[in-house]
């Protein structure tokens, strides 16, 4: 039954498990090792949905029959929340605001209060596993901290990597932002013009030089063995995460960039720029191959136009064949891969919306917006499906999560 529809009246994730895993999403039987005669087991299990308001409040949704129209969780960390994220593990990390950028864990089920991050917080995100944050602490460090305790476990700190000087970076010894790889086992910041890709023990691997502006996003692929990179000098850059050699220089867009992604499958990635476009570009014939700077420079393969010249957020379909865009204004679109739109996600908001983003199964999409609401759509048919009206300020995030 489709996730979003009514089922007993509640709203529901579908998942294969094979062998006491859950199978990961969009990806086919036959890649994840099915044969004729196994046995698999189809489970539905109840979607929630994670929102952070400037209002200085948390709130985790339910959708089960019985619930009402408030959140079942409302947490007050201290300050205007900045973003809040659940991990694998069930930890909720709620960013704020407070005391110049605080951090502070939390159990999504009981709401109880686990660990403030040791030395503050600007940004963060989980590990895959759940067991660890990393971010940048409020002295512009990169920072690997227990998700248990708050404990810091690891600090980097980069290098004196670019020799000008860079007006978006007050100093490019200063991070940032900091992100885990798929795999685990990699850390990338950025500080000034350079990327750096370090272990999680806190070793540099790799510094990434040859863009000539400030690094404004970057992206692993799935396989964690590429790396994607966007810059305020109007291009974005692919690297190999073993040897840090440049393999692609993506150009066209005519104004900073500010956001990059691969597609889930890395055959794909988007770029968002201040030109007001979202680009797609294409590597169905693989990264590796071009040798020389002019052969690795790559045209996109479909410009965007953003509606009222401002990208809030884009990203892909967990399958990868669509693309949701979040712009200036109260509507959101949902377009394929060849530009054709789809959906168009209206009627509800009074505000821009800030940010869109799906769920795990890519049936439905949850929905930010400046006018203190979320709202959650079906993927399938643009109608909305709930809306979450408990805060009363701008919402800065909507997770859904299973």
């Amino acid at each position: 039954k489709e996730m979003g529809e009514k089922n007993g009246g509640a709203v529901v994730s579908h998942s294969i498990i094979f062998q006491s895993e859950v199978l990961p999403q969009h990806v086919s039987l036959n890649e994840v090792g099915l044969r004729d005669g196994d046995t698999v087991y189809f489970a539905r299990s109840p979607v929630r949905c994670l929102t952070a308001s400037h209002d200085g409040s948390v709130c985790l949704w339910d959708f089960n029959e019985s619930s009402s129209s408030e959140p079942y969780l409302r947490l007050r960390p201290g300050g205007a929340l900045k973003s809040a994220q659940i991990s694998s593990c069930g930890t909720l990390l709620a960013l704020s605001t407070e005391d110049g950028g605080s951090g502070k864990l939390y159990c999504s089920e009981t709401s109880d209060y686990i660990a403030t991050l040791q030395g503050g917080c600007a940004l963060g995100e989980f590990s895959p596993d759940g067991s660890r944050v990393v971010g940048i602490d409020s002295n512009g460090a990169a920072v690997i901290w227990c998700a248990r305790s708050g404990v810091v476990l690891q600090r980097m700190f980069a290098p004196n990597a670019s020799s000008q000087w860079d007006s978006d970076s007050d100093d490019d010894t200063e991070m940032s932002f900091a992100h885990f790889s798929p795999c685990g086992k990699m850390v990338v910041t950025a500080a000034g013009y350079s990327t750096q890709v370090w272990d999680t023990a806190g070793k540099l691997r790799l510094t990434l030089q040859g863009h000539q502006g400030s690094v404004r996003c970057t992206s692993f692929s799935s396989d964690s063995r590429y790396l994607l990179t966007a810059s305020s000098d109007d291009t974005a850059r692919i690297w190999s995460c073993e040897t840090g050699k440049c393999l692609r220089i993506l150009q066209g867009h005519q104004g900073a960039l500010n956001f990059c992604s691969f597609s889930p499958n890395s055959l794909k990635a988007i770029t968002a720029a201040r030109d007001g476009t979202v680009k797609l570009w294409d590597f169905e014939e693989g990264l590796e191959g071009p040798s020389c700077e002019r052969e690795l420079r790559t045209e996109c393969s479909l410009s965007l136009e953003a509606q009222g010249g401002v990208v809030s957020s884009a990203c892909f379909s967990p399958e990868g064949a669509r693309l949701l865009m979040a712009c200036a204004s109260d509507t959101v679109r949902l377009v394929s891969a060849t530009g054709q739109l789809q959906l168009s996600l209206e009627g509800l908001h009074e505000d821009w919306v800030r940010s869109a983003s799906f769920s795990p199964d890519g049936l439905l999409i949850a929905t930010a917006s400046y006018d203190g609401s979320a709202g959650i759509w079906s993927a399938t048919s643009g109608k909305c499906v709930r809306v979450l009206s408990g805060h009363s300020q701008a919402v800065v995030s909507a997770q859904l999560v299973a």
